[in-house]
């Protein structure tokens, strides 16, 4: 049986007992209870944390992420529906020009473009944009608010 060489309590066999160094760099054995309060006082590293299955099939979340999406993607998106709106601006407006004989949108746009018209389709996708941009920045400035 192996005794604490703190308080001088035996230490059961199957019980963990915990390798400690002292101040002059030599180990010595003491129990858990003697452990945790050199580690309160900040004399003793805490031992390594073992993960379970459990906690290791579990994804870790960036601080980041836990509110929502990233602002810059949501700036991507804003870029996207922008440059959407150039291209069916170009596509749309040589149709009707006559300097192009067909092209091919998906129906939702189409729909959108014989209700509306070439500005209806162009207006939507602007409106999008517009709505991405705002959000993304939002999202930036209440990032650079909380300061990470």
């Amino acid at each position: 049986m192996v005794t604490c060489e703190r308080c001088h309590t035996p230490i059961p066999a199957g019980s963990k007992a915990v390798r400690a160094r002292r101040g002059s760099g030599q180990t010595a054995t003491i129990c858990t209870t003697c452990a945790a309060e050199l580690r309160s006082k900040g004399r003793v590293k805490p031992p390594p944390q073992q993960i379970t299955q459990k906690a290791a099939a579990e994804p870790v979340k960036a601080n980041n992420e836990d509110s929502g999406t990233r602002w810059y993607k949501t700036l991507g998106g804003g870029f996207v529906f922008l440059a959407g709106a150039i291209l069916l601006y170009f596509q749309l407006s040589g149709l009707e020009a006559g300097t192009v004989s067909r092209v091919r949108v998906p129906w939702p746009i189409v729909f959108v473009y014989q209700m509306f018209g070439l500005w209806g389709v162009v207006s939507c996708f602007g409106v999008f944009a517009l709505i991405f941009f705002g959000w993304g920045i939002a999202q930036l400035f209440g990032e650079l608010g909380r300061g990470s």
